[in-house]
């Protein structure tokens, strides 16, 4: 299920990223959200055309790659700090349809391409990712990004990482633990909840937020609550952020009712 890339304004985002060594859109297809065009981090460096490969189809969760090498695996096998415990290739696939790799070299250079379609401006578009590899390291940055061929900011590019992310940024929520109590607090709301939509994100004021979007039926009535978390990355961990019940705004007392009620 491909990921909603959204808008945001990152702290995030010089970032260097680190090898580790070895909400859906309408028409299933990953969405970008518009934002005016910025410098892109670097000149994007054209690989001469001798030096790319044609090609090769490979089995994979929804993507084609070129056949890999070393330099490739850097990039695709690694990860990023906020993210250790995730592959980025395998997480860019959540974003990206059609998901393909690159490497070429210029002069003491190596550069990674990974490209391949997404919806944007509800339109499907090219987009074009360029990494800047550290081989004797096996490190990577970000080098350029653009979507149909115009060069992108920093912003744009970390949207599309957070969105790619997004299980990681809801496990922390979903899967962990509230203080005070033990066992996970996915399973514990549950017991409360018939459905509950998960959403994790970066928003505009540079925080990382997971919100719950719960629902359960009483007396034939559906009732809506709204559970909105702050998160830790570095941390892994997560505080109250805000609780809506039918629209009406809660405190945290309330929410605090609530989470005796799903421990019980």
């Amino acid at each position: 299920m491909k990921k909603v890339i959204r808008l945001a304004a990152i702290l995030f985002l010089a970032l260097t990223l680190s090898a580790c060594g070895s909400q859906a859109s309408p028409d299933n297809q990953p969405t970008i959200s518009e934002i005016p065009p910025e410098p892109s981090p670097s000149p994007i460096v054209e690989p001469e055309p001798e030096a790319t490969p044609e090609p090769v189809e490979v089995s994979g969760p929804g993507s084609s790659v070129m056949a890999d090498s070393m330099t490739i695996n850097i990039v695709k096998n690694g990860a990023l700090e906020l993210f250790p415990s995730q592959m980025l290739g395998y997480a860019l696939t959540e974003v990206i349809a059609d998901l393909a790799w690159e490497t070429f070299e210029d002069g003491d250079k190596n550069f990674v391409v990974a490209k391949g379609t997404a919806l944007y401006n509800e339109r499907l578009a090219s987009v074009y990712i360029q990494y800047l590899v550290d081989i004797p390291s096996e490190a990577f940055e970000i080098h350029a990004f653009k979507i149909n061929d115009e060069e992108q900011g920093y912003d744009t590019y970390a949207s599309l990482i957070f969105a790619a992310f997004e299980d990681n940024i809801i496990s922390i929520v979903r899967d962990g633990e509230i203080r005070g109590y033990s066992g996970n607090f996915g399973a514990a709301l549950y017991t409360i909840y018939d459905y509950i939509e998960w959403e994790g994100f970066l928003s505009t004021d540079g925080n990382v937020y997971v919100n719950a979007d719960c629902y359960y039926q009483y007396e034939g009535t559906v009732y809506n609550e709204f559970i909105q978390f702050m998160v830790d990355l570095y941390d892994e961990t997560f505080d109250f952020g805000g609780y809506w019940i039918d629209d009406e705004e809660a405190d945290f007392d309330d929410f605090m009712e609530l989470v005796e009620l799903a421990y019980e």
